[in-house]
């Protein structure tokens, strides 16, 4: 057996090759990572495989005693959880093209069938907070937009929020909650490509989980899937309509989700332009921050009730919903 560490953010994963050509990934979580959250990660992973595809997501094999976790203490003396899991093969979405209206169809497919299997997740309680989370987005970029240099970029994250915030005040209130991937991106997204017809499709890292509005699931999901488009709103009805057809938006979820994809890409301006000046070697940061910026500068452009009417004709609702009858 080979091991070959894999890139990550808070864990330590570490690809494991069999000779006979079985792939594993060892998943060692970060020490601070506490065992309530991980029952809640491994539950989403069992009830998400078992409405996908078998091997499009990593749920976890049990140890030689029946458990899912291992308990484990490196070489400092800190203890850390440990999982085995399946390896799911397939290009990220990054680097996989075309994507086709039947693609993004069903890459919203996909993301409404995560949200089903994950929003009636019981509630823990757990002392968490991720700068991710939608739900406090509005203290994230208050926090962070200092770090952003550019003026006409750090003007145009503020007049985002403000919309955000204009939009969300009168429905917050009825917007439904639960447990959601949280990290639909372009890099935990894998395409197994078929030689006719829609690739399969796989899911990775559940490490951002967290119990939030269930419309940013499919925000998320739209504020990548529109980089790069020569049409980003096209792109992001195809996969509202695929996501739609799996888990049926609400018609307030509608209204404030054009303002959330603006959200999901200012936090990753924000906090990537916080994660450069920190480290100003990695190039990565530097590439997918100039293709965040370039949509957010084209999303300015476009009026958000023509989004929300666009998006609510997606979902077989019409369009323009005050409009008086005759």
């Amino acid at each position: 057996c080979t091991l070959e560490e894999l890139p990550g953010e808070r864990d330590r994963n570490y690809l494991a090759q069999e000779h006979n050509g079985e792939s594993y990934v060892l998943k060692i979580s970060n020490s601070c990572e506490t065992l309530e959250f991980l029952k809640v990660q491994n539950n989403a992973l069992e009830s998400a495989a078992m409405l996908l595809e078998k091997g499009r997501i990593p749920s976890v094999y049990p140890n030689k005693n029946g458990e899912p976790l291992s308990r484990v203490r490196s070489t400092n003396g800190s203890l850390h959880w440990l999982r085995l899991v399946p390896y799911v093969d397939g290009l990220s979405m990054a680097e996989y093209r075309p994507h086709t209206r039947e693609f993004l169809l069903e890459l919203g497919a996909m993301c409404g069938t995560v949200t089903k299997a994950l929003h009636k997740i019981p509630l823990r309680t757990l002392d968490r907070r991720l700068l991710w989370e939608m739900h406090n987005v509005q203290d994230t970029l208050n926090e962070y937009l200092t770090w952003i240099k550019d003026k006409k970029l750090r003007n145009r994250v503020s007049r985002s929020l403000d919309l955000y915030k204009r939009t969300m005040e009168p429905l917050e209130s009825k917007l439904r909650r639960g447990w959601i991937h949280n990290d639909f991106n372009d890099y935990n997204v894998l395409v197994l490509p078929k030689l006719a017809g829609t690739p399969d499709l796989g899911l990775i890292d559940f490490g951002d989980m967290t119990h939030s509005y269930l419309v940013a699931e499919p925000a998320v999901a739209c504020a990548y899937a529109m980089l790069d488009k020569p049409d980003p709103l096209e792109a992001a009805v195809h996969l509202i309509r695929g996501f739609h057809q799996r888990f049926p938006l609400e018609e307030n979820e509608l209204e404030i989700l054009f303002p959330m994809i603006l959200m999901r890409l200012c936090l990753s301006l924000t906090i990537g332009a916080f994660q450069q000046q920190n480290d100003p070697k990695n190039e990565y940061l530097g590439i997918s921050q100039q293709h965040a910026c370039e949509l957010l500068e084209r999303l300015h452009e476009v009026n958000p009730r023509f989004a929300h009417y666009l998006f609510r004709d997606a979902c077989n609702m019409e369009a323009f919903p005050s409009l008086p009858e005759f």
